[in-house]
């Protein structure tokens, strides 16, 4: 009953093509390539061969793309469900792979591939959207898929598909993975440089600045303790009162207290920056 609801409903042209879309949509889905899919559902290109709309444009890595067409006339295969002479039923089978065979034709003129989008591979997907409707196509004309090739147009059932849109999305892994490496690879090549910037930059100077720092303070005690201090301490020999004698105070040992140096060759022996970048 559900069956012949189905084939009753199908006879409606626009029923059929929305069914055939959804069919479509279905196989995009289990494959997981629905990011990578666009449906077309309304007239994109008015030519003088006539409206050129594909249902599906599939992308590819490198910004190419694959058409779908799921126009595939059943009305002859649906006849066919519904006629009780055998006679009857092999000219209504007959007839439906005449209409594939002529729908195949139409796609080879409207050429997608030269027309429509530049970018695409030389060749149009006819999708069937049921397994039962491609084989009896081919049942009755064996060579339709061999002339669909030299015509550039690929018969395609939902597995044959589903088949094409899975080796596609392992291409597209593959993409991903390439462009992560190659973004890990840059950004170890900018955290490198960066570094030797943060060295050659930045803490060789904190060091030198640091020693210059530790000259500069013990220039200023041996002042103070040459110069200054001998005369201040003579004021409480003359009776001045102080509440607290003036401390001594030490130099810092620049041995002691020398700045440690990187000992990585990276960083000893690192190139010019001029040179890093025509390295890179």
């Amino acid at each position: 009953a559900e069956t012949s609801k189905l084939v009753q409903a199908l006879h409606s042209p626009n029923v059929r093509g929305q069914w055939g879309q959804f069919q479509l949509r279905q196989v995009v889905e289990m494959t997981g390539m629905l990011p990578y899919c666009d449906f077309i559902e309304q007239a994109t290109a008015d030519t003088e061969d006539g409206i050129k709309r594909p249902d599906l444009i599939i992308k590819l890595p490198g910004g190419k793309r694959l058409v779908v067409d799921a126009k595939t006339p059943l009305t002859a295969y649906l006849e066919s469900l519904e006629a009780n002479d055998p006679k009857t039923k092999k000219a209504l089978l007959k007839e439906h792979a005449n209409q594939v065979r002529k729908h195949l034709n139409d796609l080879s003129k409207k050429s997608y591939y030269a027309d429509f989008l530049p970018l695409t591979p030389e060749f149009v997907f006819m999708f069937i959207p049921k397994e039962s409707f491609f084989l009896a196509a081919l049942e009755e004309d064996s060579t339709l898929i061999e002339d669909g090739v030299k015509q550039h147009v690929i018969l395609a059932s939902p597995i044959t598909l589903i088949a094409m849109l899975l080796t596609i999305a392992h291409v597209w892994d593959q993409e991903k993975l390439a462009e992560e490496a190659q973004k890990i690879a840059d950004l170890g090549s900018k955290l490198y440089d960066a570094i030797g910037v943060l060295i050659d930059d930045h803490f060789h100077g904190l060091g030198n600045a640091l020693i210059n720092a530790v000259k500069h303070y013990n220039g200023v005690i041996g002042s103070l303790e040459g110069n200054i201090l001998p005369k201040v301490r003579q004021f409480p020999q003359l009776g001045i009162a102080v509440k607290k004698e003036i401390s001594s105070l030490e130099a810092i040992d620049e041995s002691k207290g020398s700045i440690r140096s990187l000992k990585a060759p990276e960083f000893i022996e690192r190139p010019p920056s001029g040179q890093r970048e025509k390295d890179n």
